[in-house]
């Protein structure tokens, strides 16, 4: 793990080895840092890399969702002020509750032995929609924008133009959309939002920094997938249709069928409920 510089004051590290990209923005009398990958061990050599950067000392963690891979290695920043949604909050909690993890997964996975030892740290502040981080003439603006999960948030630093999508964006890769709050609506009109901001750069939740380039891609393929799906709908196919359907846009390849699979059926559902309110 390396925290690579992307601007003057922006930073991430997008190998894949954290599970989920991790990225951090040096202001002038502090640093923070957004999400903390899947394992301590990532997230602590992301920290040891960004510090020998740096002037500015880490004070701040902002977490983009609850998903694992961008919160367990929270407890590296345990000694920052951790801000997100108080709707990731309550989902933390709740997971927190169910987090289980079998020696039979270890088995399969070994990278996973270190989380048996995991100490769930949870946000210290907490905002509705939105909240603003200000330290001199900086400016960092996180909103809570739904889409991949109903606490999904997003991180803007107009000063470089960067901006930190979490799962919104999956560059070059099949998004995961089979989260039981996942709304593809908001997914989409998130996505035309970006299209507002002066944008040059993107760290997404998962893949290589990107550009607007990424974001039409993925609109375009929300866009048209929830199209059929709704027509899917009015035809009366079942889960099992939707998932082995072929009609769908051409997208990324997937490498896991399990997750489109997962994301179809959500979206079919989603749509069917909002159909009949």
């Amino acid at each position: 793990m390396k925290a690579n510089r992307l601007s003057e004051r922006t930073f991430a590290d997008t190998d894949g080895e954290g599970r989920g990209d991790i990225g951090a923005i040096e202001l002038a009398n502090y640093t923070v840092v957004i999400d903390s990958t899947m394992f301590p061990s990532t997230a602590a050599r992301f920290r040891k890399s960004l510090e020998t950067q740096i002037k500015s000392p880490i004070r701040k963690l902002v977490l983009t969702h609850y998903h694992a891979d961008h919160v367990f290695g929270n407890q590296v920043f345990k000694d920052c002020k951790i801000i997100s949604s108080l709707k990731l909050l309550k989902r933390m909690q709740e997971e927190a509750h169910t987090f289980e993890l079998k020696d039979s997964e270890i088995e399969e996975r070994p990278e996973l032995a270190e989380l048996k030892d995991l100490e769930m740290t949870f946000p210290t502040i907490t905002f509705e929609n939105t909240f603003t981080l200000k330290d001199n003439d900086f400016s960092i603006e996180i909103t809570r924008v739904g889409g991949h999960t109903a606490d999904s948030s997003i991180v803007y630093f107009a000063k470089d133009r960067i901006l930190f999508s979490g799962d919104l964006i999956f560059a070059k890769e099949f998004p995961w959309g089979g989260d039981k709050t996942c709304n593809p609506t908001e997914w989409i009109n998130t996505l035309k939002l970006f299209e507002k901001l002066k944008i040059e750069k993107i760290v997404p939740g998962h893949g290589a920094v990107c550009d607007m380039e990424e974001v039409d891609v993925h609109l375009s393929f929300l866009e048209d997938t929830t199209a059929i799906i709704k027509e899917l709908i009015d035809n009366g196919f079942t889960e099992k249709e939707v998932a082995e359907y072929d009609g769908f846009p051409s997208f990324y390849p997937y490498t896991n069928p399990e997750r489109r699979r997962a994301t179809l059926v959500r979206w079919l559902n989603f749509y069917k409920r909002a159909l009949k309110e």
